[in-house]
């Protein structure tokens, strides 16, 4: 079971993508490899001895803090009929055709998966609001209905809506409400109108559902019932390790409440902030070169990066970032040391040849000895031993799951 986000691998696979970076990227670095960087300890090459130290002298975890737990999770994570129903339909909108040789149409009902040309003015209060209307672009928008692009409703709302019914001076109303988890707070959850103009529609067919449909659209080698079968059963794969990985993130959760940091290795935190400051240098590089970004400082582009006001001490916070890593280290470790988990040389072995095979692409190979040398051993080894840890947590727990009331 993977749970990377737990593991911390962010670092990881930052050093993989500074390594599959193109070599202009990797000029770009190098050329400014001698200039000073920011509070960078060149003595910190490896982490803390986490195996051969003494952890009690760290952290304080008990056994029973670790074993029965019971994790409530929501039923998002069961697969459903309707739920691979839905997956299905979309697969059968994705190749909507075109009728009517892509005729503009202006005297028939706008259909479910056809394309509307619209122009649009939302209101809020009576008032027109920020980023809520194209009435004065200069060329339609296409919409198309069933593709989710608009808030619940609008799509909808414009089904049955004949094009030359609807005019600049006569638009189709509709009467909204944006979902409460908005990202614009300031519409989240508001009622609101919007007046619709219907230019044309361009009309699609969508191919049933059928041992034809799979064959030449999906390229599926079976009937249409033997790939609803496969569909569940993938969706179920997929949803079964993302509970876990959910029932994961639970239980370190309270284990971060009942342990107890006694003292922080200072090796540990030295060398994750190390990595953090790496990290950091490196992006300013990448969103230098890609974006055109210009920063005066590493200072400058850090507080941008983390999104911190002017008064706010990134050295600190990124320490604290650094401490987090540890923290979760040193329970990690523990409970592999109170359950006598470790990493076998052909454990370590299979990681490696599993890690080269996932990052190769057809642009990039690695090889297991590039792998090794780009993530370091100790790391690859820290991650199998996680995962046995992961693994070992969700043997000694109960997963329910239930509905938020």
């Amino acid at each position: 079971m993977k749970n990377k986000h737990l593991k911390v691998l962010v670092i990881v696979l930052s050093v993989l993508l500074v390594a599959a970076i193109t070599a202009l990227v990797i000029f770009l670095i190098t050329k400014n490899e001698d200039e000073k960087k920011p509070d960078t300890n060149d003595e910190v090459a490896k982490d803390f001895d986490y195996l051969n130290a003494d952890l009690s002298k760290y952290i304080t975890l008990s056994e029973n803090d670790y074993q029965s737990n019971t994790v409530t999770l929501g039923t998002n994570y069961l697969i459903t009929d309707e739920l691979v129903q839905q997956y299905i339909d979309d697969k059968c909108f994705e190749n909507r055709k075109k009728e009517n040789g892509g005729s503009l149409i202006t005297d028939q009902p706008i259909r479910y998966g056809d394309s509307a040309f619209i122009y649009y003015t939302g209101y809020l209060n009576g008032e027109k609001f920020e980023g809520g209307s194209n009435a004065t672009d200069k060329y339609s928008y296409e919409l198309v209905i069933g593709s989710g692009s608009f808030i619940d409703g609008f799509e909808e709302g414009l089904i049955g809506v004949i094009p030359d019914e609807t005019s600049q001076d006569n638009p189709h109303v509709l009467h909204l409400t944006f979902p409460k988890d908005y990202k614009n707070a300031d519409l989240a959850g508001k009622s609101v109108i919007f007046e619709v103009w219907v230019e044309y529609t361009i009309q699609y067919s969508i191919p049933e559902f059928n041992d034809e449909f799979v064959a030449t659209a999906l390229k599926y080698n079976g009937t249409a019932e033997e790939y609803r079968a496969e569909v569940k059963t993938n969706l179920e794969t997929t949803a079964k390790k993302e509970a876990e990985s959910a029932a994961v993130s639970a239980i370190l959760n309270k284990l971060i409440e009942k342990s107890k940091v006694l003292e922080y290795p200072e090796e540990s935190v030295d060398y994750w902030y190390a990595r953090y400051i790496e990290q950091y240098e490196y992006y300013m590089q990448y969103y230098a070169y890609y974006y055109g970004y210009s920063f005066s400082s590493i200072d400058e582009f850090i507080v941008a990066y983390l999104g911190l006001g002017e008064n706010d001490d990134w050295k600190a916070i990124t320490v604290d970032y650094a401490k987090e890593v540890v923290r979760n280290n040193l329970i990690y470790y523990t409970i592999a040391e109170q359950q006598g988990l470790s990493v076998t040389d052909e454990e370590y072995e299979k990681g490696v040849k599993a890690l080269a095979e996932y990052y190769s692409t057809e642009s990039q190979t690695y090889t297991e000895e590039s792998i090794v040398k780009e993530v370091g051993e100790a790391q690859i080894r820290q991650n199998i031993l996680f995962d046995k840890v992961d693994d070992y947590l969700l043997e000694h727990c109960t997963i329910e799951y239930k509905d938020a009331e």
